[in-house]
């Protein structure tokens, strides 16, 4: 069951054409483009780190360790990453630019995330970063 994200942006605000990501996860800087880049990204590090213990084990035979290709393009957790960045800080921006205040701004951005189905160490950096990124946008000028 698909979880809808219901856009606290008035309608004044959502009139606009907003900017579509080629892959239609909706627009940039709306709560779904928000929620679909923080769980590729969320994915794409618990592979990276599911990766990086298969290299180390001992207990993995040769054949299959090195399964990662030499170049990550589209689950490249560090391009995941700028992207999560790039949606929070314009999601943030039309938050603060609709009038709403910076304490709600977060609450709206910690739900637009949602709950990650890992709970490890890579969520809770992308959701520290992806706060204290809103949070500077917010209040840039």
């Amino acid at each position: 069951m698909k979880k809808s994200i219901a856009s606290p942006l008035p309608d004044a605000v959502d009139a606009g054409r907003p900017l579509r990501t080629a892959s239609g996860d909706g627009a940039v800087g709306s709560p779904e483009h928000l929620h679909v880049t923080f769980e590729r990204a969320v994915a794409a590090a618990d592979r990276a780190v599911g990766l990086w213990l298969a290299q180390v084990s001992a207990s993995v035979p040769d054949d299959l360790r090195n399964t990662a290709p030499a170049h990550q393009s589209a689950s490249d957790p560090r391009a995941l990453r700028a992207l999560v960045r790039v949606s929070a800080i314009a999601y943030a921006r039309r938050l603060r630019d609709a009038g709403v205040t910076p304490e709600r701004m977060v609450v709206l951005v910690k739900e637009a995330a949602g709950r990650p189905s890992s709970v490890g160490y890579a969520v809770q950096e992308l959701m520290s970063d992806m706060v204290r990124w809103s949070i500077e946008a917010y209040f840039d000028e």
